[in-house]
């Protein structure tokens, strides 16, 4: 609706307190955000990148990733965060699965510049 549209601006700004021209994960749910950069940390430290880390956790190599496949495989490469959590986070279809492919985008992520927003 015409209203709706003329609130934007306004919702827009209570978002973008430092006025930067764009907002992030961290404006919405810092601890959202704080999770999955402990996570890709550890993926691109252990695996060179998000993608990479995903194959590995893709045991059987369908291009999916179920939980109980996810939380085995963090537990074995040495991953302690709340894989639960993480898991939730990345299953952006909500299919109880993730997809690897659908996740690649997420190697492009720059936390240090999110931190900045």
């Amino acid at each position: 609706s015409r209203a709706l549209l003329a609130k934007l601006p306004g919702v827009w700004r209570a978002f973008d307190s430092n006025f930067h021209g764009c907002i992030s994960l961290r404006h919405f749910d810092a601890t959202s955000a704080d999770l999955l950069a402990t996570f890709f940390a550890w993926a691109r430290r252990n695996f060179g990148n998000v993608q990479y880390a995903l194959a590995h956790l893709d045991v059987d190599g369908t291009g999916e990733i179920d939980f109980a496949e996810f939380r085995s495989q963090l537990r074995k490469t040495g991953f302690r965060g709340p894989a639960n959590t993480i898991f939730q986070l990345l299953d952006i279809k909500a299919q109880n699965r993730l997809f690897v492919r659908d996740l690649v985008f997420l190697d492009y992520w720059d936390i240090e510049d999110d931190d900045m927003m």
